[in-house]
């Protein structure tokens, strides 16, 4: 699968490739172990297997690699004859994930700015940059996925604050440049090499949960907080300062229906908002009065 997998790397975006790349190490070599195992019986048991670990969804996407990398050992004359792999039909649902989807943990400004703040420089585990990748995250509003991807010069130059998106580590491919804050700039330049990955995948997800239960989240937030809550917290900030067009430019949302689904509305900003109007309520019956008045 490794020929295969190369042979694919100029044709996919990065997120794709990483994706065939961990399906095929995780769940489909493990399984089959060689290709000679590869049969409609075996298919049909890896088929029933997943199904009982993972959503009908997850197991198609699975079979989808299965079957072009099938495809592929066809055209290399690996296989004389295609194998017919069926898709899993909407009727079969799968098993959820145990955990269900993930759940949002609205954090407020001050909530992020702590979490940050707690969280070691670098992971427990790899001694990845972790308080700074997080601090990037944030600061941009990025998904984890495309920060893990940021390279110099490609996507980087040290001494600029802005960031060139492309369309390989962007999920929804949204070329862009990307204008960032000093505290994003000051993080990726702490780290950025002259050439290659500023920071490739970092393992937070001890280093968060310590630093939630260190600042006092409630237990069930410390429990379920993760990368894609500093992104919901951005984006929400950013939708409470600018149009909601330029919040999803930023994100890379090329619809902003989509990034409506990452606004959380605050108790705090609807309390302004009421405020002001009541003072625009107050000015104007103030000023009909002092009008009539005046008439009299």
């Amino acid at each position: 699968m490794g020929l295969w997998l190369a042979e694919k790397e100029p044709s996919v975006r990065a997120p794709t490739l990483a994706r065939y790349t961990e399906q095929c190490r995780a769940f489909i070599i493990p399984f089959f172990q060689t290709y000679e195992e590869i049969t409609e019986a075996t298919v049909a048991s890896y088929t029933s297997l997943r199904l009982k670990k993972v959503r009908g969804q997850t197991v198609n996407r699975e079979l989808t690699v299965l079957r072009q990398f099938l495809e592929w050992s066809r055209r290399q004359g690996l296989r004389e004859h295609p194998l017919p792999i069926d898709s899993v039909p909407p009727r079969m649902k799968g098993t959820p994930h145990k955990n269900g989807s993930h759940k949002v943990v609205e954090l407020s400004p001050e909530q992020v700015a702590a979490l940050i703040a707690a969280l070691p420089e670098v992971t427990p585990r790899g001694k990845a940059p972790a308080r700074d990748f997080m601090t990037v995250v944030f600061e941009t509003g990025l998904r984890y996925g495309t920060v893990a991807q940021l390279a110099t010069p490609k996507h980087f130059t040290l001494g600029e604050a802005s960031l060139t998106i492309t369309k390989t580590i962007d999920k929804a491919g949204f070329a862009r440049v990307l204008p960032i804050t000093a505290k994003a700039q000051a993080a990726l330049e702490r780290h950025a090499p002259t050439r290659g990955l500023i920071f490739g995948r970092v393992d937070i997800r001890i280093a968060l949960k310590r630093a939630a239960a260190a600042i006092g989240l409630p237990p069930e937030d410390a429990r379920h907080v993760s990368h894609h809550d500093f992104r919901h917290a951005r984006l929400t900030e950013m939708a409470d300062s600018m149009e909601l067009t330029t919040a999803a430019y930023l994100a890379g949302h090329k619809n902003v229906t989509t990034t409506n689904r990452y606004v959380h509305p605050r108790e705090r900003k609807a309390k302004a908002a009421l405020d002001a109007l009541s003072r625009r309520e107050t000015d104007t019956r103030a000023d009909t009065a002092q009008s009539a008045e005046g008439g009299e």
